[in-house]
């Protein structure tokens, strides 16, 4: 950012820091964006989250796949704009992650979230259908 804001005409400014976080311990990977349930609730922010679990890639017949992936989003109940997340599972589980910072700072919204076009293919992604319950 400093380098482009030597030369450029047009200034670039830090949006904030929401905070991004991944580990690997054994064979799982934790990772999270943002704002936690725990956050909200200690700074009396309301909210309310949609989970996934299940397959990281369909249909989940291939030998690496993790059956056990876990997905949370959080929104923002005032203005429904995603404002953290989290995904545990194999390594595919930390690109989730990112995505989910990209869209917290790109101020999508639960309605952005759900018109956004993902590439999948059936050895590279879970399935577009996933199985997600709001909460």
């Amino acid at each position: 950012m400093a380098g482009y804001n030597t030369y450029a005409s047009d200034k670039l400014a830090m949006k904030g820091a929401i905070g991004a976080f991944g580990i690997k311990i054994g064979d799982r990977v934790f990772a999270a964006d943002g704002f936690t349930t725990g956050m909200c609730k200690m700074n009396n922010v309301g909210y309310y989250e949609g989970n996934f679990v299940g397959p990281d890639r369909y249909p989940p017949i291939f030998d690496d796949v993790t059956m056990d992936t876990k997905v949370k989003v959080i929104f923002r109940k005032s203005d429904n704009k995603l404002i953290g997340g989290s995904a545990t599972g194999n390594l595919q589980a930390i690109e989730m992650a990112n995505v989910i910072s990209a869209c917290i700072q790109a101020g999508y919204t639960v309605k952005d979230l759900s018109t956004t076009q993902f590439a999948t293919h059936p050895k590279l992604t879970g399935s577009p259908l996933g199985n997600i319950s709001a909460g």
